[in-house]
């Protein structure tokens, strides 16, 4: 990263550790970020790259400053963020994270284009954590048997995946399939008949 950048940075946090007692943690945090965020908009080519990059700033704080300004009431801020990181997080963890902050403020319609999205680029969505709330979005507008089959075809695909999975992946491949069957659960009921009918078991590990 340039030397001003992490001038500007350095900066940033020391007016941050300034004002904590004069203004509360979060309000410290978000104005901070809302400030670092403004710098890196301006940067452009690789120094731009670096700090939207999985380890830069930005990515950095993400998660901490949307559970603030949403828990704040301010979805607004998420919308105008997820607006201004989507052209530079046009990849899978991208789509995920802001798939899940849109989700999170209440802004369902981006975050099942998101997830949408994810699902097309990623070869092994059938994975994703991020595949249980798209169905609970499909479920939530109407669509229950896009939503059903969404999970169905998550836990298959886990399943075929597991039969092959050796030492520590069977674990994995047991956490991947239990969160999508929680999921199947809590929208349509503990029903094993229908599952298994599905040709679904109840553990990968059997």
């Amino acid at each position: 990263m340039p030397a001003q950048f992490v001038a500007a940075y350095d900066k940033l946090l020391a007016e941050y550790c300034d004002q904590l007692g004069h203004e509360s943690r979060d309000e410290s945090f978000a104005r901070v970020f809302r400030q670092l965020f403004a710098i890196v908009q301006e940067m452009y080519g690789e120094d731009a790259d670096d700090a939207y990059g999985h380890s830069g700033p930005v990515t950095d704080n993400f998660e901490e400053y949307v559970d603030i300004v949403v828990k704040a009431g301010r979805n607004e801020d998420v919308r105008q963020l997820i607006q201004g990181l989507e052209p530079h997080w046009d990849h899978n963890l991208g789509y995920g994270q802001l798939g899940s902050a849109a989700y999170q403020s209440g802004d369902f319609s981006t975050a099942e284009r998101l997830f949408t999205k994810l699902k097309d680029s990623m070869p092994n969505w059938q994975r994703s954590e991020h595949m249980g709330v798209l169905a609970s979005i499909w479920n939530e507008q109407g669509n229950a048997d896009k939503a059903r089959q969404l999970l169905i075809d998550c836990l298959r695909g886990v399943v075929a995946e597991a039969s092959e999975a050796t030492g520590p992946d069977r674990e994995l491949f047991e956490e991947w399939f239990q969160n999508h069957r929680t999921t199947y659960v809590q929208l349509f009921g503990d029903n094993k008949d229908e599952l298994r009918k599905a040709g679904i078991p109840d553990s990968t590990l059997k």
